[in-house]
């Protein structure tokens, strides 16, 4: 088993002048923001997975308030777990497998509450979810006629906010598609059944919550296509769906179809996109990736049943951030940091799901840029109620010399919180120099401005705050290196 271990760690002290994110009574403060992490790549013969993990721990001083609640000299503190990890092993060769997967993310627990740039200032409007799945799978070979795939996966969405309930999932699915004996013409039967269930005693009366139901979603499809050549394929599906949950709908069963192609020019690029209809109306998805050597675009888009579950696990609003040393181009680099383009509300129920993300990293000696776009409209099926959001972020990185850069991001974000008619707009922006003190350690100092505007209830706040932060390095080594180039210390993205 080969090991790539690179602990970091990060102290910053950020003078604020609007912690709580308020409008009419503004508190300054002195907070002390320590961030202990490491990111482990394991490879081994049947083993292989990436864990990135941070301790963010926050501790504001906070200065004088004209309320009764805001105090003088008072301590606030918080302690955040930011976790990002991926496995799969290989129990009995060519056959039985296991995928592990594992998030955990701070979401806003009420859009029309602060919501910050990151989490040193309004803090006390986030909540905690952590997101696990297990999912163990057995495969067969019938020969060169057909595969076939059992797979059973058991998920928790955990929630750290008394009003809001945790959830449990249980997913069984199977899949039979065809070998290559069929030429090019290419076909697949699936079914698969999930029970979301609620658990715990959270008392659902979180404002954008609800009261969040269980339900049951299955179905059965057949597939089938045609390769026209070995870059572009077409296919077609039909299938039928038998769902038992809270809806406003007349019904929420019935048959579905669409149809798509794939097209994979080269190793570097592949799109693939998708129509149909499904029992809550006209369905699409997109998925484009084109990768050269210094340069990675994406773009998604997909709507669908779903729940909280697949908002975390999949890294909802997020793009991956990498250091100069180590371009998005290698598949083997692992990101230093990520941009959350939105934060997303912590609604605990069964809605339907469009989401829209699309992003261009731009990597040099000297430069390196990302331009990231993310959108989520969630409509809950119990009761029609919809929420949005969107939001676009730049971040720039500018190597001026061999040991400083140049770092600024900015961007927009929109909101429109669940069952509220009120509409939010964030603008922000941080710049900063960083500088390295020797081969391990970095220092950087920053300025950072963000401004929410909003109706109908929305806060509305400015805030400014000066950023002075520390950031050490750690390397080593369990065997042969992965790849994965040193980073460039904590990135400087929203979250």
């Amino acid at each position: 088993m080969n090991w790539e271990i690179t602990p970091r760690f990060a102290l910053s002290e950020i003078l604020t002048d609007n912690v709580n994110l308020t409008r009419d009574d503004e508190v300054g403060a002195l907070v002390t923001r320590f961030r202990p992490g490491v990111n482990i790549v394991g490879q081994g013969p049947r083993v292989q997975g990436n864990l990135s993990y941070t301790l963010d721990g926050i501790i504001a001083l906070r200065g004088s308030s004209n309320s009764s609640t805001g105090g003088s000299g008072r301590y606030q503190d918080r302690l955040f777990h930011l976790l990002i990890a991926d496995g799969r092993a290989e129990l009995l060769k060519q056959h039985l497998f296991v995928d592990a997967r594992a998030r955990r993310r701070q979401f806003a627990t009420n859009l029309a509450g602060p919501i910050g740039i990151d989490n040193t200032a309004g803090f006390n409007n986030l909540s905690a979810v952590t997101g696990l799945s297990v999912s163990p799978y057995f495969t067969n070979h019938f020969g060169s006629y057909a595969d076939a795939t059992l797979r059973y996966s058991y998920d928790r969405i955990f929630i750290d906010n008394s009003s809001i309930a945790n959830t449990q999932i249980n997913q069984f699915s199977g899949i039979l598609q065809s070998g290559d004996a069929f030429g090019p013409v290419f076909w697949s039967l699936n079914a698969n059944r999930t029970q979301t269930q609620r658990s715990g005693s959270g008392s659902g009366t979180g404002s954008g919550t609800g009261q969040f139901q269980s339900g049951t979603f299955a179905e059965a499809s057949a597939s089938i296509g045609y390769r026209l050549n070995r870059h572009f394929s077409v296919s077609a599906t039909g299938g039928y769906q038998d769902n038992d949950f809270q809806s406003t709908r007349n019904t929420i069963d019935g048959p579905f179809w669409d149809v798509g192609f794939d097209w994979v020019p080269n190793r570097r690029a592949s799109l693939s996109a998708r129509y149909g209809e499904r029992f809550f109306g006209k369905t699409g998805s997109l998925n484009l990736r084109y990768r050269r050597r210094a340069t990675l675009w994406q773009a998604s888009f997909n709507q669908s049943i779903s729940t909280l579950r697949d908002v975390i696990l999949t890294d909802a609003g997020t793009v991956p951030i990498f250091s100069l040393n180590c371009p998005p181009s290698d598949p083997s680099c692992l990101p230093i940091d990520e941009i959350a383009v939105l934060r997303p509300e912590a609604v605990q129920d069964i809605f339907v799901l469009a989401r829209a993300r699309a992003s261009v990293t731009l990597s040099g000696v000297k430069h390196s840029a990302t331009l990231a776009y993310s959108f989520i409209r969630r409509t809950v099926e119990r009761d029609g109620a919809e929420s949005r959001q969107q939001g676009v972020n730049l971040r720039w990185t500018w190597r001026l010399r061999e040991n400083a850069q140049f770092i600024t991001s900015g961007g927009w974000m929109q909101m429109q919180p669940l069952r509220q008619d009120g509409e939010g707009n964030l603008w922000y922006m941080q710049l900063g120099l960083t500088r390295d003190l020797g081969q391990l350690t970095s220092a950087s100092l920053s300025y950072r401005h963000q401004s929410r505007n909003g109706t109908a209830g929305l806060i509305e706040y400015n805030e400014n705050a000066l950023i002075a932060a520390i950031t050490i390095r750690f390397s080593r080594e369990n065997g042969s290196s992965t790849g994965v180039g040193p980073s460039t210390g904590i990135g400087m993205g929203p979250y």
